[in-house]
């Protein structure tokens, strides 16, 4: 196994040339992997990448999870184009709500 340090590690890889992998260390043995073209990135950006990241996945499992995106049945193009924004408006409106209540204190319950 290759180690990887902090500031990353920049291999070749096959079929694409060289790239920075980083090694992030969640549990014992449980580890990310991040692999980035940008030969100069440094592990602070590479952090906050991941940070955001994470709030997409958030997102997504959002959209997914409380708004049915996935749930589309039509065929056309335009149908499901607009299945697609009114579950995003729906999220976004979710989001809202969320962000009211937490402002006054209250709780989701």
């Amino acid at each position: 196994m290759i180690q990887i340090p902090e500031e990353g590690r920049i291999v070749h890889l096959k079929g694409y040339g060289m790239i920075r992998v980083f090694r992030e260390v969640l549990d014992f043995d449980l580890a990310k992997h991040w692999a980035t073209n940008d030969l100069e990135m440094t592990s602070s950006q590479q952090e906050e990448l991941g940070r955001e990241a994470w709030a997409i996945e958030t997102y997504h499992r959002g959209l997914k999870q409380h708004c049915g995106v996935e749930g589309c049945q039509a065929r056309k193009a335009d149908a499901q184009k607009n299945h697609i924004l009114l579950s995003i408006r729906a999220f976004l409106r979710l989001e809202c709500v969320v962000s009211k209540r937490a402002r006054v204190g209250l709780t989701a319950s």
